[in-house]
């Protein structure tokens, strides 16, 4: 047996997007939610191309950031991206774009020795949580989100906030204090 098959109406200036897709799918809510003004609402089709917007806004703090770290932040501060100069403020945006940022040259800033970069990796390290990691885990999230400079002075700083941030997470784990996950990270990295 042949099954029917269902011609669509003429396209004229009269025919509607619904009657369409009504014809095509056959299906009333995919009718309805093609036509203009029911189903998505406006307030639905701005919140999209806000989100839009700020995706591509932040696609491209992600290559201003690569190609010039400094002027990059002053940018995303201007464009709202991130709400102030603020060390907690600029470690958050860090951390919700490190997929997109390059690791060298974000470890190059976390890893400088100007104070704001310091408070920076502080305020980077403390957005981490290894509470019931071991230390070999916890060290592989930590470094895997950046490429660490090998500089001994950036490493002893990069491990000592990593030791504190260890420690507050496991008070009661193996190491009796921060100085002693720092020691151990510091002797396991420059291996």
């Amino acid at each position: 047996e042949e099954l029917p098959t269902q011609t669509p109406p003429p396209l004229t200036p009269s025919t509607s997007s619904a009657a369409l897709v009504m014809t095509s799918t056959s299906s009333p809510a995919v009718a309805a939610a093609a036509t203009p003004g029911f189903g998505v609402g406006d307030s639905d089709l701005d919140l999209f191309r806000k989100q839009k917007q700020h995706k591509l806004l932040i696609e491209e703090a992600r290559q201003k950031f690569n190609l010039a770290p400094r002027k990059a932040l002053e940018w995303c501060i201007k464009q709202g991206i991130i709400p102030n100069d603020a060390p907690e403020s600029i470690a958050s945006f860090f951390f919700s774009t490190t997929p997109g940022l390059d690791k060298r040259v974000l470890g190059d800033y976390l890893g400088g020795s100007k104070p704001i970069n310091k408070q920076v990796l502080k305020a980077y390290t403390d957005r981490f949580n290894f509470t019931n990691m071991e230390l070999d885990e916890a060290l592989r999230a930590f470094l895997g989100s950046f490429l660490m400079p090998g500089e001994g002075g950036v490493v002893d700083r990069v491990m000592e906030n990593f030791g504190a941030r260890y420690y507050r997470d496991n008070p009661n784990g193996r190491f009796a204090d921060a100085d002693a996950v720092y020691k151990l990270s510091f002797a396991i990295i420059m291996l």
